[in-house]
């Protein structure tokens, strides 16, 4: 595949990997998310903030969890061949 449309050089590194941040609320919902650091690659940035978009909503919490809001930070790799 040519990976010249989204800004990739041959030089970079072919495993891209950075985290992504973000908050679901107790409904499901994202109310906030954000990249721990970027891949180097602004295409691959956008992908990985539309993957958590598309993933949502997430099930709302159950009864048990009482935060109105819980953090996560997930790894996020893109692995160029």
């Amino acid at each position: 595949m040519d990976f010249s449309c989204f800004g990739y050089h041959p030089d970079l590194e072919s495993r891209l990997t950075f985290q992504e941040k973000w908050v679901l609320g107790r409904s499901g919902q994202v109310t906030s998310s954000r990249l721990g650091g970027s891949s180097g690659v602004a295409a691959f940035d956008a992908q990985a903030m539309s993957m958590i978009r598309q993933a949502s909503p997430f099930p709302p919490f159950p009864d048990e969890i009482k935060n109105g809001a819980m953090s996560f930070s997930i790894p996020v790799e893109f692995t160029v061949r």
